[in-house]
């Protein structure tokens, strides 16, 4: 469906590595305006201001139904996801100068693909969502998932996120009430922010 959002919003964004584990973000964009379109790709940190040391913000222009489709490192000029011992995260701002552009982002495992996920980038901030899908843990000795959850607040006032984690049978298992500041962010694992989650695979 077109879009007639002039900002969009992704609360991840992580590229490099931590702990071992290695990250890559790779942007998505289509223009599906019958004009070109000229967008603004801005990094910004957790703490709600655009993070330094980087070609940020990123300016980008579009032809009529084009696509735009490049990893995240060499957008904003970060060394390889792959490799480098250095984690940049934080939420991407999209900015049009006219409605039509939809995209998505794809974060994961650069170098075994051992975790992937791909997300529409959202022009409309809600004040409640619901996910379907809660993996957390192993059942039966198989293989462990985890899920995590990237909050982002683009509202010009401080915010409290309450978390509800259910079963597949509709029991809660878990609540947290967590504040975000203005601009800010937070990703963390599901036991990180609802320390009474441990082992929930539905």
């Amino acid at each position: 469906a077109a879009s007639n959002a002039t900002k969009l919003y992704s609360a991840q964004f992580a590229s490099g590595g931590i702990g071992g584990v290695q990250y890559f973000t790779d942007l998505n964009l289509i223009n599906t305006s019958a004009q070109g379109r000229t967008a603004q790709l801005l990094l910004v940190g957790n703490n709600g201001s655009p993070i330094a040391g980087i070609r940020n913000p990123v300016t980008v222009t579009l032809a009529a139904g084009a696509q735009l489709r490049e990893r995240g490192e060499a957008v904003f000029g970060l060394p390889d996801a792959a490799s480098s011992a250095t984690l940049i995260e934080g939420s991407l701002v999209v900015t049009a100068d006219g409605p039509g552009i939809i995209g998505e982002v794809t974060f994961g495992d650069p170098r075994d693909a051992r975790f992937l996920a791909s997300l529409p980038l959202d022009g409309n901030p809600a004040a409640n969502l619901v996910l379907s899908q809660v993996a957390q843990g192993s059942a039966g000795g198989g293989k462990p998932y985890f899920t995590g959850v990237a909050m982002y607040n683009p509202n010009q006032s401080d915010i409290s996120v309450t978390l509800d984690v259910y079963s597949e049978q509709g029991v809660k298992t878990g609540s947290a009430t967590i504040p975000l500041r203005s601009g800010n962010r937070i990703s963390s694992t599901l036991p990180q922010l609802v320390p009474a989650i441990n082992e929930q695979v539905r």
